[in-house]
């Protein structure tokens, strides 16, 4: 008889990473539309992760206490502690089979116009789709093409 494990979670302290204050990185961040739009946080839990236990291992996470009053979310501009505990938590599986960058391509193709020349894309007026704000062609693609 296999017994589900009790994670508990402990908010780690701020890290910085080295890596996202980098000239290059911080460029694309911006360019991407993500520079201040994605915080990091980390957490540890007191169990061996086992791969058949990930379900539970989300399911604990976003219902625990101690997580729900120091996980940020974005209200506006500000980032904020609501300190609301998830009722239901619903977990999928997402393929991950592309193992090249080349993937994104597709991307650039400009008869798709997504991606700009330079990179950059594509900004599009807003337009609000249930709880999700497309204010990109990206955004978009799910809803519009």
């Amino acid at each position: 008889m296999e017994i589900d494990p009790k994670f508990t979670f402990i908010p780690l302290n701020e890290k910085t990473y080295v890596a996202l204050n980098d000239k290059d990185t911080k460029e694309y961040l911006c360019k991407w539309g993500l520079k201040g739009n994605f915080v990091i946080q980390n957490f540890s839990f007191n169990q061996p992760f086992q791969q058949y236990h990930k379900y539970q291992l989300v399911d604990a996470f976003f219902k625990d206490d101690i997580v729900a009053k120091a996980l940020l979310s974005k209200q506006g501009y500000n980032w904020v502690r609501q300190g609301i505990r998830a009722s239901n938590v619903e977990t999928k599986q997402i393929p991950c089979s592309v193992l090249s960058m080349s993937f994104f391509n597709k991307l650039k193709d400009s008869n798709n116009g997504i991606v700009h020349n330079s990179g950059m894309i594509c900004k599009r007026y807003d337009t609000q789709i249930e709880d999700f704000l497309v204010s990109d062609k990206l955004r978009g693609v799910k809803y519009f093409y």
